[in-house]
């Protein structure tokens, strides 16, 4: 295929019209892709979903680098806890969009897990950190940026998964 590109103020996206796809870098943290993609989203004709994709780290010994992981949920784990107790912000993934990818993936034969993952901005550096976020949320990766597209996803009303490799 040959992707075009569409000028959006100072971002650019490549763009497939055959697949119906705006592909834009999203940027490192919540705030920078929260930032981009709201602006995007709304100067963009004809989004209809988000996806989020990058790499995460493991927060278990059973994900392998270079395995795929499909967010069932996003937990938004550095969120200020103390302002609500027992309430962290968690964003589902568009169920059917889900499917999707899951039966792609089963298709293509390539390794994959689903499950809950860690979006903050904290870099979760030891294993016993991992272990703690993965004792209160029951995550199985984490990354930085999920939790913004899925809060994106939500006030635009569109569907939203995170898809992530692990590194």
């Amino acid at each position: 295929y040959e992707p075009s590109e569409v000028v959006c103020g100072r971002f650019t996206a490549s763009t497939n019209a055959e697949l119906g796809l705006e592909v834009v870098a999203g940027g490192l943290g919540k705030a920078q892709y929260a930032a981009k993609t709201s602006y995007l989203v709304a100067h963009l004709e004809g989004i209809t979903t988000l996806l989020c994709a990058g790499t995460a780290g493991a927060m278990n010994e059973e994900l392998n680098v270079g395995q795929i992981v499909f967010s069932s949920t996003v937990v938004e784990h550095d969120f200020a806890g103390n302002l609500k107790k027992n309430r962290e912000p968690r964003f589902f993934s568009d169920e059917e969009l889900l499917s999707r990818f899951e039966t792609a993936a089963s298709t293509a034969s390539l390794p994959f897990a689903t499950g809950a993952v860690a979006s903050g901005d904290e870099w979760i550096a030891s294993a016993e950190r991992a272990q703690e976020r993965v004792a209160q949320h029951g995550v199985i990766a984490a990354a930085w940026e999920g939790a913004a597209a899925a809060k994106v996803a939500k006030v635009h009303d569109l569907g939203f998964l995170e898809v992530r490799a692990i590194s």
